[in-house]
C-alpha cells in the first residue's frame, strides 16, 4: 500500500475536517462540562489509591511541601498512614528518606506531628516511622 503525503495545507485541512465530522472529534458531546483545574482532576482520580496507602485524605500528599516547608520536602516522602484498628486517629506515618538526611529528619519529627496534626484540626498523626531510601 502506498503512503500517500499531502502537499499543501488545504488537503490537511480536509483531511481534519473530514475526521471532525465522521468520528466526533473535535465535537462537544454528552462528556462536556465545566473545565476543571488539573490539580482537583488528580486527586479525584488518585483518591482510591492513596486510600490503599492509608491516606484517607490525600491532602497529606498533595500538600507535603505547605505542610513540612521546602527544606524537609525536598529530602522526605510519605509513604503510608496507618490508623489503629476502628480509628482514624493517632496514626503512624512511614516516611521515605535519604540516608543522608534521615538523622536531620529524625530531628524535625515532633515538629513535623505538629505541622500535620494542626493542618488536620486532630491529631492524626502519633508517631512517625523513618524508611531510607535505597
Amino acid at each position: 500500500m502506498a503512503t500517500r503525503h499531502f502537499s499543501t495545507g488545504r488537503a490537511r485541512r480536509g483531511m481534519v475536517e473530514n475526521m471532525k465530522d465522521s468520528e466526533g472529534f473535535g465535537r462537544r458531546g454528552e462528556r462536556g462540562g465545566e473545565a476543571m483545574a488539573i490539580g482537583d482532576l488528580l486527586r479525584t482520580v488518585a483518591a482510591p489509591a492513596m486510600r490503599r496507602m492509608g491516606f484517607g485524605r490525600s491532602e497529606l500528599v498533595a500538600r507535603w511541601p505547605e505542610i513540612v516547608g521546602p527544606a524537609l520536602a525536598q529530602h522526605t516522602t510519605p509513604m503510608t498512614l496507618r490508623y489503629p484498628p476502628g480509628s482514624r486517629a493517632r496514626g503512624v506515618l512511614d516516611i521515605a528518606t535519604d540516608r543522608a538526611q534521615a538523622a536531620a529528619v529524625r530531628a524535625e519529627i515532633p515538629e513535623l506531628i505538629a505541622r500535620i496534626n494542626e493542618r488536620f484540626g486532630y491529631p492524626a498523626v502519633a508517631h512517625v516511622k523513618i524508611c531510607v531510601r535505597r
